[in-house]
């Protein structure tokens, strides 16, 4: 049953890639505005953010992701990208985590992790983590992770 999904999905990705081509040239530039510096990250462990999204709960709230080889946590920032809050996620381990992304099922926000990092073609399994968002944060931002 497990190889016969790969092929239907290995098929539908063939498919799917091959049939649409899209003519551009005539779209304009979009109109972006100048960028406004809001804040700047304050947590240590932030070294390698490869993810980020908005909160599900808070307008103000984003929730980022380190790249792989770092601990397996999400950080939780204001807009001027102070420290709220960070988790770890339980069970899994970070290998390349490359991006993040906030949905809603049932009406509740969650976090989806996506490890699909894999610059040297080597591993077998991509992962998507599914995670309930944390609708309150703790009152004081917890110690840097170890």
């Amino acid at each position: 049953m497990s190889y016969f999904l790969h092929i239907i999905f290995l098929l539908l990705a063939i498919a799917t890639s091959s049939c649409w081509a899209l003519d551009t040239s005539h779209l304009a530039p979009a109109p972006f505005s100048r960028y406004e510096q809001t804040g700047q990250l304050q947590h240590s462990q932030l070294t390698e953010a490869s993810g980020i999204s908005l909160s599900g709960y808070d307008k103000d709230r984003f929730w980022l992701i380190n790249d792989g080889g770092n601990n397996p946590y999400l950080y939780a920032i204001n807009q001027q990208g102070d420290d709220l809050a960070h988790f770890r996620v339980a069970g899994v381990r970070n290998r390349d985590w490359e991006d993040l992304d906030t949905v809603i099922i049932n009406n509740k926000p969650y976090l989806v992790i996506s490890e699909t990092g894999d610059n040297n073609g080597s591993k077998r399994y991509s992962y998507l983590y599914l995670i309930e968002e944390p609708q309150s944060l703790p009152a004081a931002p917890q110690t840097d992770p170890k």
